[in-house]
């Protein structure tokens, strides 16, 4: 019987040494995505929904603070209790092999940067193509994550930030919001309905292979609850202006 998903790896968290684990799973109906090995960074000891309420999330977390759309109590749950069961052995040479010239999703849920970078170089070396995303792109410990993640970032400055430090850009546009960058293009699922897997821009600099492509915004989107949340953070900001 060929195996939902694999443990990639389980340890301490680099964000506050709380226990984590990695899981992939080979596949995904994911509409936006398409079917890419989908990578989950959860905690290993609290299930997700219990971890957000306690404020333990920030183990896979950390200080990100852009409301997340992803439906925690429904799809990263089933992820937690398939672990519990039991459901995701360790990954070996052959699961590997399985993953080899896949497309992969680094950071399904949760920051890839709580985990060790060999975790990541590891599974994406001889990978088809992969996307990623990190919040923690401003800290010097993970600055050599930007090889193969893009900035995750909430405001212009942080693009003109994140791109002193070397890194691609790609932001959520807010409502009323405007992107002034002019090497920054909108998500291609958002304008021609492109699939990650046939897009796969958002691949970092892909190892020093084009260091200067283009930074990516996505308008705000998800669920009333996170929408929601993102008018809020619109109100903040402007009363705070």
């Amino acid at each position: 019987m060929r195996e939902i998903g694999y443990i990639l790896w389980s340890g301490k968290s680099k964000f506050d040494r709380k226990p984590i684990v990695v899981i992939a799973t080979m596949k995904s109906r994911n509409k936006k995505t398409g079917d890419m090995v989908q990578c989950y960074i959860i905690r290993s000891d609290i299930d997700p929904v219990s971890a957000i309420q306690t404020g333990d999330n920030w183990s896979i977390c950390g200080d990100c603070d852009i409301p997340c759309y992803v439906e925690v109590g429904k799809s990263i749950y089933t992820v937690y209790q398939a672990l519990k069961r039991g459901r995701y052995p360790v990954a070996d040479v052959s699961a590997y092999k399985l993953m080899a010239d896949r497309h992969v999703r680094i950071g399904a849920y949760g920051d890839p940067a709580a985990a060790p970078i060999n975790v990541w170089r590891n599974l994406i070396r001889f990978a088809a193509g992969w996307t990623g995303y990190t919040h923690q792109w401003r800290k010097p410990s993970v600055q050599a994550y930007k090889a193969f993640l893009m900035a995750s970032v909430d405001g212009q400055d942080s693009i003109e930030h994140a791109t002193k430090l070397g890194w691609r850009a790609f932001k959520v546009r807010y409502p009323g919001e405007q992107v002034t960058d002019l090497n920054t293009i909108a998500c291609l699922n958002s304008t021609k309905k492109l699939e990650c897997i046939d897009c796969r821009l958002c691949d970092g600099t892909a190892f020093g292979k084009h260091p200067s492509a283009a930074h990516i915004f996505i308008d705000a989107h998800g669920g009333a609850a996170v929408m929601k949340q993102v008018n809020k953070s619109v109100e903040l900001t402007i009363a705070n202006t």
